[in-house]
């Protein structure tokens, strides 16, 4: 049993042969590739994966921001 292959063009599937199928994705599957590569090199510079870690991130970083004023405040205190 042979495998149909189809590619749509204009909003119309068309019946090709698997070269051709190939073929005409092949650069599509590249594309797709490099993004997804792209979007790794991003997670892995930032350490931050999805929107839900970064709104962690974010909510991290202004606890040690304040702990950070006040620990700031208190030594001016002391030292008054």
């Amino acid at each position: 049993m042979d495998k149909k292959w189809y590619i749509e063009i204009n909003g119309e599937q068309i019946s090709v042969t698997e070269e051709i199928y190939r073929a005409y994705k092949r650069p599509l599957w590249k594309a797709r590739s490099a993004l997804s590569a792209e979007k790794k090199r991003i997670e892995d510079a930032t350490g931050v994966t999805t929107a839900g870690e970064r709104e962690e991130q974010r909510k991290r970083n202004k606890v040690i921001r304040q702990q950070q004023e006040r620990y700031r405040r208190n030594t001016e205190r002391q030292a008054e």
